[in-house]
């Protein structure tokens, strides 16, 4: 059985609008980080990767996922992406998606570990749209 995600079709340039907005929700969790602002970096880094595999996706495919699972977004992500370094981009993207719940609504807050371990794996994740999306 295969799995079916619903998708969003999605204008030829935007790819651009996402991969910005990626960037500045990057640079917001590197500034709240700065601030000891733990939470707010946490959930700057889920956008920014969230943006990051709509630009990857929009760029590719001219669609992006309208799931309401974020993780979905990655699976249609690793459909398209056969290189090592693409796989191992969306593994890092993972690990900040599966923060997401946790980050946006338990009663828990955002350790400095956690936060700084969801940065690191942001910024590879950003790092390989760079190398594969025009801006």
């Amino acid at each position: 059985m295969t799995r079916k995600i619903k998708m969003r079709k999605a204008d030829a340039e935007s790819y651009k609008v996402f991969f910005a907005k990626s960037n500045k929700f990057f640079i917001s969790a590197k500034a709240s980080l700065r601030e000891n602002n733990h939470d707010a970096a946490a959930l700057a880094c889920i956008h920014s990767v969230i943006s990051g595999i709509d630009s990857y996706l929009t760029f590719k495919t001219g669609e992006r996922s309208a799931s309401d699972n974020h993780l979905d977004a990655i699976f249609l992500a690793r459909q398209i992406a056969f290189t090592e370094d693409a796989k191992t981009a969306l593994k890092h993207a993972e690990r900040v998606l599966i923060e997401k719940t946790s980050v946006e609504y338990l009663d828990v807050m955002v350790s400095e570990k956690k936060a700084l371990e969801m940065f690191k794996h942001t910024e590879r994740f950003i790092e390989w749209i760079k190398s594969g999306v025009p801006k």
